[in-house]
């Protein structure tokens, strides 16, 4: 009694190829004569400080347009390729889709072009420019270029977490903010997978501040589904290639020796072996250390699972980690002495929740001390927050009270999810305000 359709496809809207492509999923189908005409998935939503917190905008709430308080050209925005939604601005209003999903298959691509044809229709839309995600591999950014160039509008290369930080600034209707972007992916300027990004961004650009020290994911994309590649990465990176000790920890008792030293041995040859700074990457280490979670069976598996064992606990800067903040023209957070830490209280059998709550302290800890920083030179008094760590519950919760308790005014998602679902209307609100100016 649900919504049909395989993992990472669009629901199906025609009974002929329910039968056909969910006949080794159900045991019996019930049908109607009255045909799907759009396809809209399920909202799930949050409760957060007495409003709605959006995980996914779909039925119920689209396609509802969102009010951004200033008259823009009409632009599309065409979002990212994970969660993906898109955005056309019609006047002072943004229309984001419902959620279309990963654009990894062609039933996806087919689904992204039915909605946008029909909001396009229904609001009498006609983009006269658009943006797209900076990444070249993403099939989005495909799409954009072919339909830039087809209909022979200008179009914008925008990068990720600056995409992030502008659909803040929309929601508020800001032309420059303080954010912070922390997620598992995106293409960085310098071609590098960013991920912990500290930005002061305006209308024009943004300024890249502060981010997390560089983690080599050993295999690529691989490494974002097998968490256990990254805790093995980090313990290289702390303790250098220490098999005895990773025998030790919950990790050696999943992975083979003659694997972990594959795992090691791939980690040395760059070209195979990109360069993250992303914040979520961090999170499936841990849970690989921990031992709850070696493996992403889905999106933010190992994530989910390590906040899980937080319990009902409070901030603390006393019950956190070490690190160190490099100080150079854009800062680094270093977070080996972390990793250090976290694998000496697995060592000494700390708890897993214990240890959870003290990782959690840290990323805030983190984020509190580059903004005090930063602060004494920016000067600003908002900050954004965006991205999909801070669908973390104690992350968002205990972060925003942190900030508040040193004066300054938290910004979060009120009208979009905070992950990558954000992005179309970041790129959308950037080129409608370039235009216009």
């Amino acid at each position: 009694m649900t919504s049909g359709n395989i993992s990472e496809e669009p629901i199906i809207t025609k009974n002929e190829e329910v039968f056909e492509k969910l006949k080794t999923v159900a045991d019996a189908f019930l049908i109607h004569d009255r045909d799907i005409f759009m396809r809209v998935d399920d909202s799930v939503a949050k409760e957060f400080e007495g409003k709605v917190y959006f995980i996914r905008r779909a039925r119920g709430f689209v396609p509802k347009a969102i009010n951004i308080k200033e008259e823009l050209p009409e632009v599309l925005g065409v979002g990212a390729d994970l969660k993906n939604t898109f955005t056309l601005i019609k006047s002072n209003y943004a229309i984001i889709s419902q959620h279309i999903g990963d654009m990894e298959n062609v039933e996806t691509l087919n689904f992204f072009e039915e909605v946008f044809e029909n909001l396009k229709s229904v609001y009498r839309v006609e983009p006269t420019a658009l943006g797209y995600d900076l990444h070249p591999g993403y099939y989005s950014t495909a799409w954009a270029k072919e339909y830039s160039e087809r209909k022979g509008i200008p179009s914008f290369a925008l990068q990720h977490h600056y995409c992030h930080v502008t659909s803040l600034m929309a929601e508020y209707g800001l032309n420059e903010l303080f954010g912070i972007a922390f997620d598992g992916t995106g293409y960085g300027l310098d071609g590098k997978i960013w991920g912990s990004e500290f930005l002061y961004c305006s209308i024009k650009d943004f300024k890249r501040l502060a981010h997390l020290d560089w983690i080599t994911l050993p295999g690529g994309e691989r490494a974002i589904k097998e968490c256990s590649r990254v805790a093995l990465s980090l313990i290289d990176e702390v303790f250098g290639e220490d098999i005895e000790l990773i025998k030790k920890l919950p990790l050696g008792g999943v992975l083979e020796e003659q694997k972990i030293k594959q795992i090691l041995k791939l980690k040395r040859i760059p070209q195979f072996s990109p360069l993250s700074c992303g914040m979520g990457r961090v999170f499936d280490a841990v849970a690989s250390l921990l031992g709850i979670c070696h493996y992403n069976t889905f999106e933010a598996e190992a994530a989910i699972a390590v906040e899980s064992l937080v319990g009902v606990r409070e901030f603390s800067k006393k019950f956190s980690y070490n690190f160190k903040i490099i100080n150079t023209e854009t800062m680094v957070i270093d977070y080996r002495p972390m990793i250090k830490d976290i694998v000496n209280d697995i060592l000494n059998g700390r708890s897993q929740s214990e240890i959870s709550w003290k990782f959690h302290n840290t990323i805030i800890k983190m984020i509190l001390e580059v903004i005090e920083i930063l602060k004494e030179i920016l000067n600003f008094e908002v900050v954004g927050l965006s991205g999909g760590v801070f669908q973390n519950e104690y992350i968002l919760r205990e972060t925003v009270k942190a900030l508040r308790k040193i004066n300054l005014k938290p910004l979060i998602h009120e009208k979009t999810p905070a992950n990558d679902a954000c992005i179309s209307l970041g790129q959308a609100y950037i080129v409608g305000k370039r235009i216009k100016s």
